[in-house]
């Protein structure tokens, strides 16, 4: 018998109706930064151009989704790669362009492969496991 397996079945939890607290968080905190910028010494005009580029890009932020995922939960992975090292597991190889004949071995070394091993699995064997997958 097949059974699917669920997926995605990590749920946040609802603050009201479609807020999840992770995203109450974050509209408190850019209230915050705009009560900031509205309060603060600077001119009017500058801090009006503030807030209105924050609070486009913090709704967005808030309630966005790329490709299924939502944007505050990409912007972690985002800021790992920039910042973190990067690993790669190839290493390049040095890759001729034209044809080169085989060097001649300065040792007389003889490299011998083990053939692989076939198995076989009797009758009894595989109704074993039947049973058993059966389960």
């Amino acid at each position: 018998m097949f059974y699917e397996t669920p997926q995605f079945i990590r749920e946040e939890v609802k603050f009201f109706g479609i807020i999840t607290f992770t995203q109450l968080g974050i509209l408190i905190t850019i209230a915050a930064i705009v009560f900031f910028f509205y309060y603060s010494p600077i001119p009017k005009f500058l801090s009006f151009i503030f807030i209105a580029i924050i609070i486009p890009i913090g709704l967005y932020i808030t309630f966005g989704e790329l490709g299924g995922i939502k944007v505050y939960r990409l912007i972690p992975d985002i800021i790992r790669h920039f910042f973190l090292p990067k690993h790669y597991l190839f290493k390049k190889e040095n890759i001729p362009t034209y044809y080169q004949p085989p060097k001649a071995q300065e040792s007389k070394t003889i490299i011998q492969t083990e053939k692989p091993i076939k198995k076989t699995l009797d009758p009894d064997t595989i109704k074993k496991l039947s049973q058993l997958l059966d389960q």
